[in-house]
C-alpha cells in the first residue's frame, strides 16, 4: 500500500517540478548555443554542451521512477535499488577487468536483506555475500587472478551493496521518506550544478592532476544545487533547523566533490 505523504508534499510537488523546468530551460539555452560554438572552445567541451539535453531527458526519466518506488514503500525502494546495484556492479566489475556473473548477484544480497530484515538483516546477508567469494575461489584454484577477483568482488558489495541497502534502512523510519528525499536530491542536484556550472563558465581547475574537469565554478554552483535542494525538500522534513539543514547539504556537496 502506497504509505501516505507527510504534510507538504504537494509544496514539496510543486518545487520539485519547478526545479526541472528549470534546468531544461537552462539546458535548451546551452543546448542552442552548442548549435553556434565560440572559436576559443574546445571540441570536448562543445561534445558535452551537446550531450546535456540528452542526459536531463535520462535523468528526468529516472527521477520519477525513483520517486515512484520511494513513496510506495520500502520494499519498492529496495527492488530498484537492488536493480540499479546489480547493473552498476556489472559495469563496475568490467571496467576494473574482473567481470563476474555471481558477484553482481551477492551485491544485491544485503539489499534486500535490509528490505526484509532492516539493518541486521542487510549486515548478515552482506557478510555472507562477502563469505561466499573467498570460498568459492578456495574451492577452484587459489591463483592471484582468482584472489584479484576476490578482492573486486568484495569492494563492489561494501562500495555498492551496502550503501543501496543503507538507503533502504533509511527509508524504513518515521521520517524516512524525507530523509531520502534529501540525500537524493542534494547528491543530484548538486552533481548538476556542478556539470552545468563548469561547462556554462569554468575556467579556474582545482585539481587538474587528479580531475582534470573539476573547476572552482562548477563547485560553486553545485554548492549553490545542494542549497537549492535543501530548500525543496524542507516541507517534508520533520521540522528542520534551516542552518543546520543548509550545513548538512553543503557538507554532504563537499564530500561528493572529494569523493
Amino acid at each position: 500500500m502506497i504509505d501516505l505523504l507527510p504534510a507538504g508534499s504537494v509544496m514539496f510537488a510543486v518545487n520539485l517540478a519547478g526545479i526541472i523546468a528549470l534546468c531544461g530551460g537552462l539546458i535548451l539555452i546551452t543546448d542552442w548555443r552548442a548549435t553556434q560554438p565560440a572559436q576559443s572552445e574546445s571540441r570536448s567541451r562543445h561534445a558535452a554542451r551537446r550531450s546535456l539535453w540528452p542526459r536531463f531527458r535520462v535523468w528526468s526519466m529516472a527521477a520519477l521512477v525513483l520517486w515512484l518506488a520511494l513513496v510506495t514503500g520500502p520494499e519498492a525502494l529496495a527492488v530498484l535499488l537492488a536493480a540499479m546495484g546489480w547493473a552498476a556492479a556489472r559495469e563496475a566489475l568490467k571496467v576494473m577487468d574482473a567481470s563476474s556473473s555471481v558477484t553482481p548477484g551477492l551485491v544485491v544480497l544485503p539489499i534486500l536483506g535490509a528490505a526484509v530484515a532492516g539493518a541486521t538483516g542487510g549486515m548478515v546477508l552482506g557478510a555472507l555475500a562477502m563469505a561466499v567469494l573467498p570460498v568459492a575461489a578456495w574451492r577452484h584454484d587459489m591463483t592471484p587472478e582468482s584472489l584479484r577477483r576476490v578482492a573486486f568482488g568484495i569492494l563492489a558489495i561494501v562500495w555498492i551493496g551496502a550503501p543501496l541497502a543503507c538507503i533502504v534502512v533509511l527509508r524504513q523510519g518515521e521520517s524516512g521518506l524525507g530523509l531520502v528525499a534529501w540525500l537524493l536530491l542534494v547528491v543530484a542536484l548538486s552533481d548538476v550544478m556542478a556539470m552545468f556550472g563548469g561547462l556554462a563558465g569554468g575556467r579556474h581547475h582545482i585539481a587538474p592532476r587528479l580531475s582534470g574537469g573539476k573547476t572552482a565554478e562548477g563547485v560553486a554552483a553545485g554548492l549553490l544545487g545542494a542549497c537549492l535542494a535543501a530548500a525543496l525538500v524542507r516541507p517534508v522534513l520533520p521540522d528542520p533547523s534551516w542552518p543546520g539543514l543548509l550545513a548538512a547539504s553543503v557538507g554532504l556537496a563537499c564530500v561528493a566533490v572529494i569523493g
